[in-house]
């Protein structure tokens, strides 16, 4: 499912592609500085705000594997 997502993700326009890249980064960095909030959290927090509120679950699952996707994946996409 990594790669698929990896492929949509380059195929989005610049704009969208480096706002999503930054805000993954960030939801990484914050996670890995504040322990208590993991990044199955921050998932639950932000989908509905990114994905929409329709077809929760399914997009639950697309937020979580997109913060789950390594840093350096995001950050070659804004270096591009």
């Amino acid at each position: 499912m990594k790669d698929l997502i990896k492929n949509l993700v380059i195929e989005l326009n610049i704009t969208n592609r480096d706002t999503l890249s930054f805000l993954i980064i960030h939801l990484q960095h914050l996670s890995s500085n504040q322990k208590p909030i993991s990044l199955e959290n921050f998932a639950q927090i932000f989908c509905p705000i990114i994905c929409g509120e329709t077809e929760v679950s399914r997009k639950m699952k697309l937020m979580s594997s997109m913060l789950n996707i390594n840093r350096e994946f995001w950050i070659n996409i804004l270096l591009k």
